[in-house]
């Protein structure tokens, strides 16, 4: 299963020791190689069917040195309406033909 959103929304969470600590800035790297993530700070054009990877640097307030996150990664969807191919099922019958048509095979288990 893939994100299907052309702009996902990425979230962090500060899970450290310093309870005072107040983000200041952050760079999001991004990339589908996670040994050469690259920042991130405009529109990105994803492709459908590619697993990304990311991890956040998050700076205090007071610019001290900066916190990396772990690499994460998602995976997109079908992005683009060209992805979305299929033929459909029909008994050549309108749709408002009545009774609806059942479509089933039999099959026998072991």
């Amino acid at each position: 299963m893939g994100v299907e959103s052309a702009m996902p929304r990425f979230t962090w969470e500060y899970q450290g020791d310093d309870e005072d600590f107040k983000e200041g800035k952050h760079v999001i790297y991004i990339g589908t190689d996670k040994e050469n993530l690259q920042p991130c700070d405009t529109y990105l054009d994803y492709e459908s069917h590619t697993r990304y990877y990311w991890r956040v640097k998050v700076w205090n307030e007071n610019d001290k040195e900066p916190i990396l996150s772990d690499i994460a990664s998602f995976e997109t969807g079908k992005l683009h309406e060209s992805d979305w191919v299929a033929k459909w099922i029909t008994d050549n019958h309108p749709k408002d033909f009545e009774p609806a048509p059942m479509f089933r095979r039999e099959f026998f288990c072991r």
